[in-house]
C-alpha cells in the first residue's frame, strides 16, 4: 500500500523507518555499537530505496549510500568489539 499522503511513492513502512531513525538516533557519546546498528538500519533504509527507485540514477545512488552506511556500520562493529 502507498501513502498518497505523504507525496506518494514510498511505501508507509519505509516512511516509518526514516522517522524511527531520526527520531532515534544515537546521543552524542553513545557506544559504537550503538551506532553501528544506527547505521546498519539505514543501510537497510537505502536499500529499499534502491529497490523503490524510478530512475537508474536514483537506484545507483541509493546503493552506494547503503555500501557506505553499511560499511560504516561494519567499521564501528568492530570497533566497538576491540
Amino acid at each position: 500500500m502507498r501513502d498518497v499522503t505523504a507525496g506518494g511513492n514510498r511505501p508507509t513502512n519505509t516512511l516509518s523507518e526514516l522517522t524511527c531513525l531520526g527520531l532515534h538516533r544515537p546521543a552524542r557519546g553513545a557506544g559504537a555499537a550503538e551506532v553501528a546498528g544506527y547505521y546498519g538500519r539505514l543501510a537497510a533504509v537505502h536499500r529499499h530505496l534502491a529497490a523503490e527507485a524510478t530512475t537508474g540514477a536514483e537506484r545507483v545512488s541509493e546503493l552506494a549510500l547503503a555500501h557506505l552506511t553499511r560499511r560504516r556500520a561494519e567499521l564501528l562493529a568492530r570497533q566497538g568489539r576491540g
